[in-house]
């Protein structure tokens, strides 16, 4: 399946990520944010499965961004 999402739905799961404990960037959010919606599509084929996510990036290389309020609202105001 491929899963199509918007870029303030993958800063968002990154900072529930982070308030989870997990500080991942980008690319980790947007594994996250793509297991969330195939899950609310999906959750019969998963029953009795196990998922495994990869989270290949940290999130310290996007606190001015992902992570900075200022840089949401100029993603806003873009479109």
């Amino acid at each position: 399946d491929i899963i199509v999402t918007k870029e303030k739905n993958v800063v968002n799961a990154c900072r529930e990520l982070k308030e989870k404990f997990f500080f991942v960037g980008g690319s980790s959010g947007m594994v996250y944010e793509g297991y969330k919606q195939y899950l609310r599509k999906n959750s019969h084929k998963l029953l009795g499965k196990k998922v495994v996510m990869i989270f290949a990036d940290r999130g310290d290389r996007y606190i001015d961004t992902l992570y900075s309020n200022d840089w949401l609202k100029i993603i806003d105001e873009r479109k």
